[in-house]
């Protein structure tokens, strides 16, 4: 934090947290401002920003990080010159900032404006940035980049495909994104427009870049528009478009060697479709009622069982808590119960493998149950589950699954699994059209 400026800091304390939450404000960590230019200069062989790079747009520029840091070593006294246009949409943000440009040696222009609404008027030879990071309706986004969303659309999306629009021929752009862009499904369609279309240069992790005020994890993508496009040593698999470090990618076409997927064996994957907290008055700690798996039940790979008795003790002990400290925690925990009693879901039947989805908030571990003993049940939302469908019977549907199991604990798989999880969470169709299976 100590690399940060004061007005960084400042900024930070003054702002709500809801409206830092809500526009994804978070000032941009200098060892990421330094990674993303070094590359950019190396990349240029032997020239650099300024001399090639002369027109520069920084469409969300926050407390100036980025713009102080350019202004710094390229600049007219070093016989480097830029043109360099800020855009923020924060007023607070801009109303302290808008000065800043009195004191610069480079051409520099804040405005005040919504960058998804701002024209621009030209286009930019290097386009550098942290875009905030939230999520937005698809109703508000132009109508033009909405074909290539899926699922809940996050801003930082649209950032990208309108920053794509302004670059010149061979321009270049430089985004600090969450690590999620490189697999999550939500952006397969925009990871798919850029491997068609621009020229990945590099993503490097930012292990070490850290935030003032969150541990968000980083990528740094840098992208080029050129003629040529090569992006084969960029994607792990082309017909999903999983992004990655070049290191990485090496590694993980290593570990998917001899493999096989779980849709070519047969295997469809989904996603538990009762999620509790919508469904609270459907829920009882009734052991005649069907059994609801949570993603937490699924313990050292196996399902924890259940009895009246352990159900009643932790209850109890839950309530008498929430008697002492009524924290809505608490509350969340009591009535996530274990059964569901009135169900408009058809509940599941016969042998389903579980694997947990993970939340996005903490490092992905694999955890798996076999479930062949239950008449009837229900997955919740955050549990995946493997089912086969072909028809077979139960013996040899289990002689299948287990083979699964065995692939699961597979090191090549876990070393896929730490290297391709950029959210820290496993999705269906990472599961049933990427995860490696040996058979």
């Amino acid at each position: 934090m100590s690399d940060f400026s004061e007005l960084s800091k400042d900024l930070t304390n003054s702002l709500s947290d809801e409206i830092k939450k809500k526009e994804g404000i978070f000032f941009s960590p200098p060892e990421s401002i330094k990674r993303m230019t070094n590359y950019i200069n190396n990349m240029l062989k032997g020239s650099k920003i300024g001399k090639d790079i002369k027109d520069v747009l920084e469409p969300s520029y926050g407390s100036g990080e980025i713009i102080k840091y350019l202004e710094k070593y390229y600049n007219k006294s070093k016989g480097l010159s830029l043109n360099i246009t800020g855009v923020e949409n924060n007023e607070e943000i801009y109303n302290n900032t808008k000065n800043l440009r009195e004191g610069f040696n480079n051409t520099v222009n804040l405005i005040k404006d919504d960058y998804l609404l701002f024209k621009a008027g030209k286009k930019y030879d290097l386009i550098i940035g942290n875009p905030p990071y939230f999520v937005i309706k698809k109703k508000v986004i132009p109508k033009k980049y909405q074909k290539y969303m899926k699922g809940r659309p996050n801003i930082f999306t649209v950032f990208i495909l309108k920053s794509l629009e302004l670059l010149n021929n061979n321009g270049i752009l430089a985004f600090i994104l969450p690590k999620s862009f490189m697999n999550c499904s939500y952006y397969s369609g925009v990871r798919e427009f850029i491997f068609k279309n621009y020229q990945i240069k590099t993503i490097i992790e930012c292990f070490d870049d850290k935030y003032i005020e969150t541990e968000q994890e980083t990528i740094i993508l840098i992208l080029k528009k050129q003629e040529k496009i090569s992006n084969s040593k960029n994607c792990i698999r082309n017909n999903y478009y999983l992004f990655n470090t070049k290191k990485n990618i090496v590694k993980m076409k290593e570990a998917i060697n001899g493999s096989t997927t779980l849709n070519k064996l047969g295997f469809s994957v989904f996603n538990g479709n009762f999620v509790w907290n919508q469904e609270k008055p459907k829920l009882t700690n009734k052991m005649e009622d069907i059994r609801l798996i949570y993603s937490g039940d699924i313990k050292n790979n196996k399902l924890e069982e259940l009895n009246e008795n352990t159900l009643k003790e932790r209850w109890d002990e839950l309530k008498e808590k929430y008697e002492k400290n009524p924290k809505k925690s608490i509350k969340d925990k009591i009535d996530k119960k274990h059964y569901v009693s009135v169900h408009d879901v058809k509940p599941l039947k016969g042998i389903t493998l579980v694997i947990n989805r993970g939340y996005g908030n903490s490092k992905y571990n694999l955890n798996y149950a076999l479930i062949d003993c239950l008449d009837e049940y229900y997955l919740e939302n955050h549990v995946l589950g493997i089912k086969y469908n072909g028809e077979l019977s139960k013996e040899e549907q289990l002689i299948r699954y287990n083979d699964i199991i065995l692939s699961l604990n597979n090191k090549k798989t876990h070393d896929f699994i730490s290297m391709c999880m950029g959210n820290n969470a496993m999705n269906t169709t990472e599961l049933e059209y990427l995860l490696p299976i040996f058979t």
